[in-house]
C-alpha cells in the first residue's frame, strides 16, 4: 500500500490517473492558499480557506513522510533523513 501511495505522490510520469489527480489538487491549493494573503484583514471564509490549505499541506508532507524509503531507499534511517533532505 505504502508503494502504490509512493508511486501517486512521487512519481508523475502521466500514466497514472490517481498521480495527476493528486498533482492538480495539489496546485489548486496551493493557488488557493494565495487568496488570504492578498487581503488585508481575511474574513471567515479566507480564514477556513487557510486553515484547509495548511491542513492539506500537513498531510501532504506526513505522507511523503510515511513513504521516505521508497524515495531515500536507506532502509529505516529514511525516516530520519527524510526531514533534513532539500525538496
Amino acid at each position: 500500500m505504502r508503494e502504490k501511495l509512493f508511486q501517486i505522490i512521487e512519481v508523475s510520469d502521466g500514466t497514472s490517473r490517481a498521480s495527476a489527480v493528486y498533482d492538480y489538487t495539489m496546485m489548486a491549493v496551493i493557488l488557493l492558499s494565495l487568496l488570504p494573503l492578498t487581503v488585508k484583514s481575511p474574513g471567515l471564509f479566507l480564514q477556513a480557506t487557510d486553515r484547509l490549505a495548511a491542513g492539506m499541506f500537513i498531510l501532504d508532507y506526513l505522507l511523503r513522510l510515511a513513504t521516505a524509503d521508497h524515495k531515500l531507499k536507506r532502509g529505516r534511517a529514511s525516516f530520519l533523513l527524510y526531514p533534513f533532505t532539500p525538496m
